[in-house]
């Protein structure tokens, strides 16, 4: 019963972060920004709102998805441009290469191409 309960907040508390996502950005020292404090703003799909879009030239650097300008929620995975980012504290930067990219990103799974 226990088991099912936590299960049943995690999964509670997951959809509360998702419903208040208004903002998705790509941050880091790889972004044309060159900061982990300034979000490049992704756009958001006006029929599907857990998909995000940004065409953006990269340094080479690490980055990282976060949501809301805050670290309240950030993806990240050790894999770029492709991969699943992870939510869970702590998660690596990405290893960006060094180039021109059409990324999308879906905020509900973490999918990024």
């Amino acid at each position: 019963m226990k088991l099912k309960l936590h299960i049943f907040l995690l999964l509670l508390f997951s959809i509360s972060l998702q419903s208040q996502i208004t903002t998705v950005g790509l941050v880091g020292d790889g972004t044309p920004l060159g900061s982990w404090d300034n979000d490049v703003d992704m756009v958001q799909n006006d029929t599907m709102p857990d998909i995000w879009t940004l065409t953006v030239a990269l340094n080479g650097k690490p980055v990282k998805f976060r949501a809301n300008d805050s670290w309240t929620l950030a993806w990240g995975d050790k894999t770029f441009p492709w991969g699943i980012g992870s939510t869970v504290g702590g998660s690596p930067n990405m290893p960006a290469i060094a180039g021109n990219y059409d990324i999308t990103f879906n905020s509900a799974t973490g999918e990024y191409f």
